[in-house]
């Protein structure tokens, strides 16, 4: 009899959650800011965190996303958009408390 063949070996990041969204190109002037995203195992997110900051608030600021009808989306207040810059990152929080970075870091928006 043959041996059966040896089960694949499943990927480090399957079953982990991750977060998609397009990067920002550009960004309206005094208008806010709408960005979308999509989470992967959203069951194992206790947040997803757009961090930003710009030439009107130059600390680091945390937006959640919210879930909309297609996607999750994060609202940056009208007040804070009059920027020549914006730099952001993408976090999730996991249920545990640790965050994970998915997208540029805090260190380099």
């Amino acid at each position: 009899m043959a041996a059966e063949p040896a089960a694949p070996n499943p990927s480090k990041t399957e079953g982990r959650p991750r977060l998609h969204h397009s990067p920002l190109t550009s960004v309206p002037a005094r208008e806010p800011l709408l960005v979308s995203a999509s989470i992967e195992h959203p069951e194992l997110v206790k947040r997803a965190l757009f961090v930003y900051r710009t030439e009107l608030a130059p600390g680091m600021r945390e937006v959640e996303f919210r879930r909309g009808a297609t996607a999750y989306v994060a609202e940056v207040p009208e007040d804070q958009m009059a920027p020549r810059w914006l730099e952001y990152t993408l976090e999730l929080e996991l249920l545990d408390g640790t965050r994970q970075v998915v997208f540029a870091s805090r260190q380099h928006p």
